[in-house]
């Protein structure tokens, strides 16, 4: 990982571990998360949002997703949400935490220090990984990327609750995300985001 360059990935710079703890130093970024400029008004009336930049942002966390996708060995990101996407005065979008898959393609003495597994957030799991245990895959990571999308257009969560057994139940049913907010020329590709 510490290879990859990418305009809307952050860079790793170098990665390092003792006894009890693995470092990774990465490029600083000068950003808000997006879920604050999204829910938090404070930081949403400083950006002012209007669909076309909204777009642009989606637009830029999906070409992202993409070229992780499309590396060899291909990566898939595991934990996409918008915590973990950045998004400067620019509107300039900055995927960062890559958490697991990151660890993926480190040297094995680094997947083996303690406190160095990453937790994930059950409001973007996918059918597959919530109800089923499998692994990820992009499909996932794509289950994902539309709940980011959802939110990003909508201000609400992807979910109509964020506890756990209540979304076990929501997938359970093959409900999809409410997409009803979303402008229509996305309604198509946020359904196909959210198939089982």
């Amino acid at each position: 990982m510490d290879k990859i360059r990418h305009p809307n990935i952050i860079s790793i710079m170098a990665y390092a571990k003792d006894f009890s703890y693995c470092y990774i130093i990465m490029e600083l970024c000068n950003s808000h998360k997006i879920r604050k400029v999204v829910f938090n008004k404070n930081v949403a009336s400083r950006f002012a949002l209007s669909d076309l930049n909204r777009y642009h942002i989606a637009e830029q966390i999906c070409i992202a997703v993409a070229f992780l996708h499309k590396l060899e060995p291909q990566i898939v990101h595991k934990d996409l949400k918008q915590e973990n996407i950045l998004i400067d005065n620019y509107l300039t979008v900055t995927l960062c935490d890559l958490g697991t898959s990151r660890f993926k393609t480190m040297p094995s003495s680094l997947l083996t220090t303690g406190g160095c597994r990453p937790k994930r957030t059950v409001l973007y799991m996918s059918p597959e990984i919530l109800l089923d245990n499998k692994s990820d895959t992009p499909a996932s990571d794509v289950w994902a990327l539309g709940g980011v999308i959802k939110e990003l257009f909508t201000k609400k969560l992807i979910s109509p609750s964020a506890y756990e057994d209540e979304i076990e139940n929501y997938l359970k049913l093959k409900q999809k995300p409410d997409l009803a907010n979303v402008p229509l020329y996305l309604n198509d590709i946020l359904n196909r985001c959210f198939n089982y």
